[in-house]
């Protein structure tokens, strides 16, 4: 710790001093003052008014990965489409907006923390990381859902990918 937050601290209380780690990378923490009158209602109506919008953007764009890996395996991927898959679907979409909450957690416990302001301006930043983690997963689940053949190139040989065949060794007796 330096000197001058010792000081501060000395003088003003662990509660009205904020330690500024990142100084040198030009990032300014505010003031935890025990005074603040914003509530966790505030903190969680802000979090929402934030996230709820960008709640759609997410769903479609999860949606479009799925469409575009349904489509890119046309005509097999129709195949596919039964009420259990329709079911399992649903059931992702649910699990995937359940992830989606988290960043209320992160985002609440940024905005009570000496971080606040800085926190407003960047959270943006978890809301493209946290949509392309889910775009990666949804990505490998359409995958599975629709076939490795919608993802291949024309001219590529899969020599190399495919399993051993079931009359072989690995297969007993």
């Amino acid at each position: 710790m330096s000197r001058n937050y010792t000081a501060e601290a000395a003088r003003n209380g662990p509660f009205r001093s904020a330690l500024v780690a990142f100084v040198g990378a030009g990032l300014h923490v505010q003031k935890c003052d025990p005074m603040d009158t914003a509530t966790l209602r505030e903190r969680a109506t802000d979090a929402i008014r934030y996230w709820e919008p960008r709640r759609i953007l997410y769903n479609l764009v999860l949606a479009a990965i799925v469409l575009a890996y349904f489509v890119i395996g046309l005509p097999g991927s129709k195949r596919t489409v039964t009420l259990d898959f329709i079911f399992l679907l649903f059931l992702l979409a649910v699990l995937a907006n359940v992830c989606y909450c988290a960043a209320y957690v992160v985002d609440i416990f940024a905005q009570t923390s000496g971080f606040r302001d800085l926190w407003q301006r960047y959270r943006r930043i978890l809301f493209l990381l946290g949509t392309a983690f889910a775009g990666i997963i949804t990505r490998f689940w359409a995958m599975a859902f629709f076939g490795h053949d919608a993802i291949k190139p024309p001219g590529f040989t899969s020599q190399y990918l495919v399993s051993p065949p079931l009359d072989g060794p690995f297969v007993p007796g």
